[in-house]
């Protein structure tokens, strides 16, 4: 749905790319499909060198690797 709504210019802030990717402000977007959540959110959270505004896993998983 989103996808016709962007091509009939109705999507205001949301963009298609060339692999068929929506984005919303440069975001990707995941539509609200809980069984596409609940495959999708934990693998990007739970990446080695994840990060959060105000955390720091990242850099201290950086300095334990090198």
């Amino acid at each position: 749905m989103i996808k016709v709504n962007i091509n009939k210019g109705k999507a205001l802030g949301f963009v298609e790319d060339e692999h068929g990717i929506v984005r919303f402000r440069n975001q990707i977007y995941i539509p609200q499909r809980d069984e596409l959540k609940e495959r999708i959110l934990p693998k990007a959270h739970n990446i080695k060198y994840s990060i959060h505004p105000g955390g720091i896993k990242m850099y201290r998983d950086l300095r334990q690797t090198f």
